[in-house]
């Protein structure tokens, strides 16, 4: 019988060991991300087992070693399949853009229940319908100084973790390790499910001349596909105060991407021309596009609203020459070339056209007071050839 009993209880100890929660910790993250506060704090979970209804489901945040909590955050109710990794933070766009050109998320949750709140020295417990199923950390103690201390950085679960609760063993990324990074890849300690991604990522640095810009702005900044247009999550630098603004992404190689350039969380946006060669061609949500390249790359600067450079007062870009004055101007506008021009088309700083005028004449003579004060951009249209110009209303 005692030979039989510790069969027995040899076998319930191997079922524990090696069964497996439906929902586990994956992740603890504290992240230092450029929006800052509690932006860059999450829980990352793996689904084991079809779920459901992941409301059955929950966290609690043990704060400072003060014991446990109980359970403070409720899953939403949805179903969830095997082998989905799913992370719920404070920020998603932060989040999003944090993990640009690393995808390893199924579903990014917001938690908007305000409780995903932890510092680097918090234990973490998993609930399933109201009990603990899962613990990192230690509820009872002060995780400043611990060997599993993640302050500005993170802790994942990995069978080489240096770092083991209840024989878990889990990887640190190291105290402070986020601090001053951008994205993931470019920080000192890549989140580990993004290492593998690394080899299939390029740095693309974008650029946009807010020269010509007229409407008043603090931070211009970049929206795309690949930060679900999160407004001003991935704005723009201008570090020698040239009016080029620009920013440098890791994005997946040969992936497809739509942008466009806005101005303080979408304060005012450049709206762009669909038959130009760098966007999607659509005449509705008319964007940027890029095929992310196998190299980095520092992609040319472009005027606000143009896929060209932009322009200086009496620059043309093609070869015929092309006089406008006085700019700036508040009434008159007189163009004149040494070549006869068909036709004259004038846009606002928005890419709208508020003028057209059949000329077949070398000079003409323009009223603009009925314009608004703004930007423009004249075209100027000949026989064989197309120039354009700038002027200023005001």
């Amino acid at each position: 019988m005692k030979y039989l009993y510790i069969l027995l209880s040899f076998s319930l100890i191997n079922l524990t060991i090696s069964s497996q929660n439906n929902l586990e910790l994956l992740g603890v993250l504290d992240l230092d991300v450029p929006t800052g506060g509690s932006t860059g704090k999450a829980i990352h979970v793996r689904v084991n087992q079809n779920i459901s209804d992941l409301s059955i489901y929950g966290i609690g945040i043990a704060n400072n070693g003060g014991g446990t909590d109980g359970q403070e955050y409720t899953f939403p109710s949805i179903s969830l399949n095997t082998g989905e990794e799913v992370i719920v933070c404070r920020d998603t766009a932060a989040i999003n853009s944090y993990f640009v050109g690393c995808t390893p998320f199924n579903l990014v949750i917001l938690d908007n229940q305000a409780v995903i709140t932890q510092n680097g020295d918090d234990a973490i417990e998993l609930f399933e319908n109201g009990v603990v199923i899962e613990t990192f950390g230690d509820i009872n103690v002060d995780g400043t100084g611990e060997p599993w201390e993640y302050k500005d950085s993170w802790a994942y679960k990995d069978t080489s973790g240096s770092v083991t609760f209840n024989g878990i063993n889990w990887t640190m990324g190291g105290v402070d390790c986020t601090d001053g990074s951008t994205t993931s890849i470019s920080s000192n300690c890549p989140y580990p499910i993004c290492l593998t991604q690394t080899g299939n990522v390029s740095d693309v640095t974008f650029k946009v001349d807010m020269s010509q810009v007229m409407d008043p702005f603090n931070l211009p900044e970049l929206n795309a596909t690949f930060n679900n247009w999160c407004g001003n999550c991935n704005t723009l630098t201008d570090v020698d105060g040239d009016e080029i603004w620009e920013l440098t992404v890791s994005l997946n190689i040969g992936d497809t991407v739509e942008y466009k350039f806005s101005a303080d969380n979408w304060a005012f946006q450049e709206t762009l021309d669909p038959n130009e060669s760098c966007t999607n061609g659509l005449s509705n949500f008319t964007n940027r596009f890029l095929i992310v390249p196998s190299n980095n790359t520092v992609l040319d600067d472009v005027c606000w609203g143009s896929c060209s450079p932009c322009a200086t007062d009496l620059e043309t870009i093609n070869s015929y020459h092309v006089n406008i004055y006085p700019n700036p101007s508040s009434d008159k506008l007189f163009i004149s070339s040494n070549s006869e021009i068909n036709y004259i088309e004038i846009y606002n700083s928005l890419g709208q056209k508020v003028f057209e005028r059949l000329l077949m004449s070398s000079q003409v003579n323009l009223d603009i007071s009925i314009f608004s004060n703004d930007f423009y951009i004249a075209k100027v249209v000949f026989e064989d050839n197309v120039s354009i110009v700038n002027f200023i209303k005001y």
